[in-house]
């Protein structure tokens, strides 16, 4: 088992895990809007979801990144890491309010997907320091 987790960690396993999750969240997001019953809550558990799944998208390119330049990875490099994701989440934001029937975009999923981003980074972060990931 143990062996199994190393070989997913190595940095040709994460790229395919990474991509594969990459293109899964863009079909959930550009997907039309079904007509799911909603359950009264105080908690926004979309935007939940947006954060959990940002947390992952980030962590996840930034350990690809790191695996991929020999457990190095820059100040600078994993900024523009999570830049390119927060962009992302705006894209996919302004193609669900212009081509996707019945979505619209909304600020506070971006501010929920900004909210994963930094507690990706973050989490990210401590692991490589404590020498984990």
């Amino acid at each position: 088992m143990i062996r199994r987790i190393k070989k997913l960690l190595e940095h040709k396993s994460v790229s395919v895990v990474v991509v594969v999750y990459t293109l899964l969240i863009t079909l959930l997001f550009l997907m039309p809007k079904v007509d799911i019953p909603s359950i009264k809550t105080d908690i926004p558990i979309d935007k939940i979801g947006h954060t959990i799944i940002y947390l992952f998208l980030v962590f996840g390119w930034l350990l690809f990144f790191y695996r991929f330049h020999n457990r190095h990875l820059s100040v600078s490099k994993a900024i523009l890491i999570g830049l390119m994701c927060f962009f992302y989440g705006i894209i996919i934001e302004t193609v669900q309010e212009l081509m996707i029937p019945l979505r619209q975009a909304e600020f506070f999923d971006v501010l929920a997907n900004t909210i994963g981003l930094f507690i990706g980074f973050i989490l990210f972060w401590k692991l490589k320091d404590k020498k984990i990931v």
